[in-house]
């Protein structure tokens, strides 16, 4: 007989089902609530291998600041960092590894098929709303600003390079952007954006760009 019943509850109503995830909600925050801070505790999902992960940083590393918002859902295969914030009702799912003092805004999406992997590098920022699938790189220091959408695919991944913004209503496909530049209200797919430094030294910005009507 199991020393705690519930490993064996079993249900076929939903009002067994909402018990049995408070319950498991309730062991992963017992584990946590040391490690990192809830806004919700009653509201969110960490998967059971990335609280191992987190257990396992927190006696290797000490204190790692990780804020985890209300109704935010944090699926296998995620790696957490220190001082990252995840927004509420953000939802991180697949092989995603995230930098120190990332910040992941309200409502954003980020999630990888098998086999790809996604990074955001430290001081990276990805505000409220934006959707980041497939394989795709944010380099340090980088700004994802509402509402943008960055894709990529196993033959074409994305790129936004080190202190980038990207901004206004852009969406971005198998594209590489270099350091330093400025996106904003652009649909780019399969460019390279190069770097062009102008003579005062500030780095030429890409706006409204369109691709041409097809069909």
């Amino acid at each position: 007989s199991p020393e705690d019943g519930t490993v064996v509850l079993g249900f076929n109503n939903k009002s067994v089902l909402r018990k049995m995830e408070d319950l498991a909600r309730q062991r992963v925050y017992d584990k946590l609530k040391d490690i990192i801070t809830f806004e919700a505790p009653d509201d969110f999902f960490i998967a059971d291998e990335v609280a191992e992960d987190l257990v396992r940083m927190d006696q290797e590393k000490g204190n790692l600041d990780i804020v985890i918002g209300k109704g935010a859902r944090i699926e296998r295969g995620v790696t957490l960092n220190i001082n990252v914030h995840i927004g509420h009702y953000a939802c991180l799912c697949g092989d995603i590894t995230l930098g120190r003092n990332v910040s992941i805004g309200a409502n954003v999406e980020m999630s990888v098929y098998r086999g790809q992997k996604m990074v955001v590098e430290d001081d990276a920022e990805i505000l409220g709303g934006n959707i980041l699938k497939g394989p795709v790189t944010i380099r340090q220091g980088a700004r994802v600003e509402t509402p943008v959408t960055i894709t990529g695919s196993d033959t074409h991944p994305s790129c936004i390079g080190a202190r980038c913004l990207i901004k206004g209503t852009t969406y971005i496909f198998g594209s590489t952007i270099e350091d330093d530049v400025t996106i904003e209200h652009c649909v780019l797919k399969c460019k390279r954006i190069e770097r062009i430094e102008r003579k005062d030294g500030s780095v030429q910005a890409v706006r409204y760009y369109l691709p041409l009507p097809q069909g």
